[in-house]
Parts: C-alpha cells; sequence; structure tokens
C-alpha cells in the first residue's frame, strides 16, 4: 500500500527551511539552545511519520459521470448577492509600511468565507483627501496584504471584482497504462504510477484547471478519488527531502555537541551559522520543477482510464466596489506579543511593553490589569477596572467598584448604566439607565439617547425590536428607525446563518397575519401566512399556514418571489445551521440552504 504524505509540510519545509526554530532564540546557555533544538526537531520527526503511515484509502466511491450544471440565472444571482455584500479592511504597520487587510461582512458567519472572484484594488482613497490609482494588477484577497505606496492612514479602497465560472468544459481521457502519454490543446498529460491505489500523473497544465477527475473502469463505470494531491514533486521524492530535513537536522545537533566548550555567545552564533548554512544548502537542492504532479487514490478498483474535466469557455462578469476603513485614528501593530501605536501619519506615538493587549484605541489589558493609554504623556496608567469592552473608536463601557460607566477618549465617564445588550460583530450596544436608553456604534463618536422608544428585544445582525405607543418597530445599530411603528410583531434574524442583503427581509405581523417587508418598509410577502418561522437566508424561509380542520399549523418553504417551494402538509419543521448555511428537515425529506430536495 501507498504511503500518503503531508503536502502541507513539504511546503511549509522548503518555503521556511529552518525558520520554524524560532524558540531558539529564548535559549540562555549551550544545553538549552541544544536541548530545543532537538525538541523541535523530535516533534517534526514524529509529525512526519505519523503522514508517512497514514495509508491511502482502500474503499471506490462510486460516482455518477460529471456533469457540469451551469445556471446563467443562479450566478447572476450569486454575483448580485456577493457584490451587495460589505467588506471592510483595516489598516495596520508591517515591516515598516502600510498594510491593508480585509474583514468579511459580518452578515457572514462563515470564517472562511470566500467571495466567488478575484478582487484586485484599483484606486487608494487617503484621509487627507489624496488618491492614488493602483497600476499593478495584485490580486487582494481575505488572506492577503496590500501594501498602498504612500505611508499615511486610508480612508477607502475601490476594489474590482472579476467574477468567472464555467459554463462549458470537455475533458481528456487518459488511459491509465505507465509512461502513457496524451497530448491536448491544453498541455500534456504522463502516467507516472498506473496503481489504482496512488495514480500519479505528470503534467505541465496547472492542476487547478481541472474541475473534476475520475476514475473509469472497463465497463466505464465512474469512481470518485478518496485522496488528491498535487504539489511539484512525486510523493516519493517528497518522502526523501523530508527525511533529509530531519538527517540535515540531527547533524547539526552532533556538531554542536563538540563545541559546547565555548562561550555561549560564540556558541549561538556558529550554531545559527549551522543552521543558515543548512538551509541554503536545502533550498538549492529543494528547487522547484516546471511540472506538476497529481497523485489520486482510488482504492483497489482496477480502472481503465483517468477522465480529467477542464472549462472551454468562462461566463465572467466585472463589477467595482468601494471598501471602508474599520479602524480610525491610530494604527495598532503587533510584533511578538508588542504592541506599537502611530498615528494617521504613520508616526510613532509609543511602543508597549509585551504583553499588553488591545481593549479599545485607549485602553489595553496585561494580565487581569486594565490601562488607559495617556497620548499627552505617551504611557499607560492602571486603572481599577474590572473589565472594558469597546463601544467605539472613542468610548469604552468599564466596570468599576460595581458601577458600570461609559468613558470618552480621555477616560472621562459620561453615562452610568444599569445594564446593556452587545453586539461586538456589529460594533453596537445598548445602554439601559433608570429613566432612559442609549445607543453606541461604529459610525457615531457619541451617544445617541431614545425618546419616546423603548428597545425590547435585540434582532441579531445589528437590528433591534422597538415599540412606541403600543406599535412594533425596527432600528438599525445606531438607533435610527428602519421598520415604522405599526406593526404588532417582528421575528428575529438567525444569528448564524449568512444574511446576504437579498435577505434583509423583516417578519413582522400585522391584523393577525404574517408576511416580510424590507427596510424601505415595501412589503416583498403579502400578509397572508398565519406563521413566519424563519428569517430569510440564501432566499428561502419557513412559513406556516392554519389547516381549515384545526389541526396545527402546516409548514413550508417559500422564496423571495413567495413561490412554495414545498408542500404545506405537516405541522413540524426543523432547521439547523452549518458553516452560515441552514438546512430543513419538512413533511419527512430533507432540503439544502437553496430550498433543493437532498435524497436520502
Amino acid at each position: 500500500m501507498q504511503k500518503k504524505i503531508s503536502w502541507i509540510i513539504m511546503l511549509l519545509t522548503l518555503q521556511m527551511g529552518y525558520a520554524q526554530f524560532e524558540r531558539l532564540e529564548q535559549a540562555t546557555n549551550n544545553q538549552e539552545l541544544i536541548s530545543l533544538f532537538d525538541q523541535e526537531v523530535k516533534m517534526f520527526a514524529t509529525i512526519v511519520a505519523t503522514f508517512q503511515n497514514t495509508s491511502f484509502p482502500s474503499s471506490k466511491k462510486p460516482t455518477e459521470p460529471f456533469t457540469l450544471n451551469f445556471n446563467k440565472e443562479a450566478y447572476q444571482q450569486l454575483v448580485k448577492n456577493e457584490t451587495e455584500l460589505n467588506p471592510s479592511f483595516f489598516t495596520f504597520i508591517k515591516e515598516d509600511k502600510v498594510a491593508i487587510s480585509l474583514l468579511k461582512d459580518p452578515n457572514i458567519k462563515t470564517f472562511n468565507f470566500k467571495i466567488d472572484a478575484d478582487m484586485y484594488p484599483t484606486k487608494v482613497i487617503y484621509f487627507d483627501g489624496e488618491t492614488e490609482v493602483v497600476t499593478d494588477s495584485t490580486r487582494f484577497d481575505r488572506f492577503d496584504i496590500f501594501y498602498p505606496t504612500q505611508q499615511k492612514m486610508v480612508d477607502k479602497i475601490e476594489v474590482a471584482y472579476h467574477f468567472n465560472t464555467p459554463q462549458k468544459i470537455d475533458s481528456l481521457v487518459i488511459p491509465l497504462q505507465k509512461n502513457k502519454t496524451i497530448t491536448s490543446p491544453i498541455g500534456f498529460v504522463k502516467v507516472i504510477s498506473d496503481a489504482p491505489e496512488a495514480v500519479t500523473l505528470q503534467t505541465d497544465i496547472n492542476p487547478n484547471v481541472f474541475i473534476n477527475i475520475q476514475g473509469a473502469d472497463a465497463a466505464d463505470k465512474r469512481y470518485a478519488w478518496g485522496f488528491k494531491g498535487q504539489s511539484n514533486d512525486t510523493y516519493q521524492n517528497q518522502e526523501k527531502k523530508l527525511n533529509k530535513v530531519i538527517k540535515s537536522a540531527n547533524r547539526i545537533s552532533k556538531k554542536a555537541e563538540k563545541k559546547m566548550h565555548l562561550p555561549f555567545h560564540d556558541f549561538k552564533a556558529y550554531f545559527f551559522k549551522q543552521l543558515k548554512k543548512t538551509e541554503k544548502k536545502l533550498a538549492k537542492s529543494n528547487k522547484q520543477s516546471d511540472l506538476n504532479y497529481i497523485t489520486l487514490a482510488f482504492g483497489t478498483t482496477p480502472l481503465q482510464n483517468i477522465i480529467a474535466y477542464y472549462p472551454t469557455e468562462y461566463y465572467k462578469a466585472n463589477t467595482t466596489k468601494t471598501l471602508n476603513n474599520s479602524n480610525f485614528e491610530f494604527l495598532i501593530t503587533n510584533n511578538d506579543n508588542q504592541y506599537s501605536v502611530y498615528d494617521s501619519e504613520t508616526n510613532l506615538l509609543l511602543t508597549l511593553p509585551k504583553n499588553y493587549d488591545p481593549v479599545q484605541n485607549y485602553f489595553y489589558k496585561n494580565n487581569r490589569t486594565y490601562y488607559y493609554l495617556d497620548l499627552m504623556q505617551k504611557k499607560l496608567i492602571p486603572q481599577n477596572y474590572s473589565q472594558v469592552n469597546e463601544l467605539n473608536n472613542k468610548l469604552s463601557l468599564v466596570w468599576s467598584d460595581n458601577d458600570l460607566l461609559v468613558v470618552n477618549e480621555t477616560n472621562t465617564p459620561i453615562l452610568k448604566a444599569n445594564d446593556y445588550i452587545q453586539d461586538t460583530s456589529f460594533k453596537t450596544t445598548v445602554l439601559f439607565t433608570d429613566k432612559n436608553q442609549y445607543i453606541a456604534c461604529e459610525q457615531m463618536e457619541e451617544l445617541t439617547e431614545l425618546t419616546d422608544i423603548e428597545i425590547t428585544q435585540y434582532l441579531n445582525k445589528g437590528y433591534y425590536k422597538a415599540e412606541k405607543n403600543g406599535k412594533i418597530g425596527v432600528l438599525d445599530a445606531c438607533g435610527q428607525i428602519v421598520i415604522p411603528f405599526e406593526y404588532d410583531n417582528v421575528i428575529e434574524f438567525n444569528e448564524i446563518a449568512n444574511l446576504f442583503p437579498s435577505d434583509l427581509v423583516f417578519g413582522v405581523k400585522q391584523n393577525d397575519k404574517w408576511g416580510y417587508v424590507n427596510a424601505k418598509n415595501e412589503v416583498v410577502i403579502p400578509f397572508e401566512y398565519d406563521e413566519a418561522n424563519t428569517s430569510f437566508s440564501y432566499g428561502i424561509a419557513v412559513v406556516g399556514l392554519n389547516n381549515e380542520d384545526g389541526s396545527p399549523t402546516s409548514s413550508g418553504l417559500i422564496n423571495l418571489e413567495n413561490k412554495r417551494l414545498t408542500p404545506f402538509q405537516n405541522s413540524g419543521y426543523s432547521a439547523s445551521t452549518s458553516n452560515g448555511k441552514r438546512t430543513y428537515g419538512l413533511n419527512y425529506k430533507q432540503y439544502d440552504h437553496l430550498g433543493n430536495e437532498v435524497k436520502q
């Protein structure tokens, strides 16, 4: 049985060399330095051995021949949904340069949610009003960093979205014979290993071009792979390189033991010189090939062909969007657990001691003590606070001697509260006093006092249920009226389900019937339902209708066009959410987040 190699470990090894041994800097003597190094090498060898001893899956996975189900209307809706989202960015200092990194829209709960488009910054707008056109075509994704040319605070950036999805495909039929080579309009593919347990293909085609790869037996029955790996080398060579790294590390340790008599300063210099020398040698021997290798495990099923599908025609859509900066006034950057604070012109204001973590622009925490950053004195002043919460860039909520206080940027109390509701994702907080309610949000530096309005519930996603003169309305994160006070009730949004802009409709009750209205208070779903069970997500919601025979209300799925997607037969329904996508159980059937029936 072939052994499975971790491609991630290989990439880290080749890219980082021995840079991963940063703990060595903490050593204070010769023996400690060698001991720390040996610990790191042993841990690395254990991880490598674990993956080397993991077998490829042996069971076959039958599947249907791949077909591309491109739906232009559905894809256009995806483009609309994603371009209407509101990601933002934050600025920081990295390697003495202003850097920008993206933040996802808080309405999207999935941590690794990725816009289905390539994004490119096209214009930078600085706080002082100066603009800069970006001339290079650097791709910008959530995990990328973009560096503007000017070393000062950025207010906004314009980003181009390039959507690109296959709408027609073709396939390569690769006979599974060792050393068999086929050529095609997109490149060549050569079979290096023809064992179905671990088929290895060599190609000059980017592996990401293939949108699906299947195995086919003599009867053209199709099988899905149980494991897939791709790199610039075969897994056998990768195994050799991993072991070479471990052997080289052990040699460094043995050589260093012969130099134990040296003073620590000289010993450390010698040790790191050997590390650099070995790293350079390994990097030279690990030069990447121009070819790609794809390894696929199909179990023990005898195969005749490999079928690789690739696009021949794409549907494209381009648009632009302006993103806002989420941090103001200061740039706070972290270097090895040590924060530094810069002003908007990137002048260094203060470097904090290590392990002082920011809570808000003006407050930091070390162990259990909170500190106020006094910019006039350029120092941290300890505070007798048991907790500090950020309200916005100017205001903080602090607990002081059992009092709940709002303090401003000068650490001056401006309000004493009894209780609060806070959603840090949407940066909104409601504060309750004996007589009044106040809202703090990111967009407004001062507190907003609510008059003649009482907030009764947080609806999630940055909205509040409020009451006035016995009627229900909806307020936004800053206390502005979104839905006027003319309804009898409103349902909350699902906290963990993704909410695209088109889903932003409010389930409201009027005259004993439920319907849905948008943020302009326009009716989207008529007031014809007896229950509004859920908010919308991906254009789908659960509603209920009373049965004529008086039995419990029957539930069903509808879309934003009020089309009934399921029968209304049984009263019960279930809904669960994973990675922001809500699935449903209705009438003894399961439905996905788009309302499609899932075959059991």
